[in-house]
C-alpha cells in the first residue's frame, strides 16, 4: 500500500495504496464466514505488513524506470498506474482479505478494504486526477490506525 509519488503523486500514492479489488465480501474476506482462526492484532499486523512491502518494492522498482524519477511525466503516471499499482493493490487487497483479523480489527478491516476498493477504481478509471487528489488518503489513515506502519506509508 505504498504511494508512488510520481514525483510527489505517485510515489506517494503507490506506495499508499496497495490493495484493491472489487469483490468485498467474496470468500475468504475477513467479513465472510471461514473456518480459518482469527489472528491475534500482532500477527495481523505482522502479516498484512509483509504484503504491503511485498507491493512496495514492485512499486519503488517501478519509480526507478522513470526517466527522472523525482518529475516523472504524465504519460509515465498513467503508465505505471495502470500497470503496477493497481495490478499490484489489487493483488496486496486479495492477500488482505485472505487474512482472518481479531474480531475487535474486523469493522475497521472492511472499512479499510472498501476504501482501497474506491481508489483503486479512481486510480484506474483517472490516473493523474486519482493520484493527485490523494485517493488513497482515508485508506492511508485506516491502515494506520491498524498499525499497518508500512502499508499507511
Amino acid at each position: 500500500m505504498k504511494h508512488l509519488v510520481i514525483g510527489a503523486a505517485v510515489a506517494a500514492t503507490l506506495a499508499l495504496a496497495g490493495c484493491g479489488s472489487k469483490d468485498a465480501g467474496a470468500a475468504g474476506s475477513p467479513t465472510s464466514p471461514t473456518t480459518a482462526a482469527a489472528l491475534t492484532h500482532a500477527d495481523f499486523v505482522t502479516k498484512a505488513n509483509a504484503i504491503c512491502q511485498a507491493g512496495n518494492a514492485k512499486v519503488d522498482a517501478a519509480a526507478k524506470k522513470f526517466a527522472d524519477p523525482q518529475n516523472p511525466t504524465q504519460a509515465e503516471i498513467i503508465d505505471a498506474t495502470k500497470n503496477v499499482l493497481v495490478p499490484t493493490f489489487s493483488d496486496e487487497l486479495d492477500q488482505l482479505r485472505a487474512l482472518t483479523p481479531p474480531p475487535e480489527d474486523a469493522a475497521k478491516v472492511t472499512e479499510l478494504e472498501s476504501e482501497l476498493d474506491k481508489a483503486i477504481s479512481a486510480a484506474n478509471a483517472d490516473p493523474v486526477a486519482a493520484l493527485g487528489g490523494n485517493a488513497f488518503a482515508k485508506a492511508n489513515t485506516l491502515a494506520g490506525q491498524l498499525g499497518l506502519t508500512v502499508c499507511a506509508s
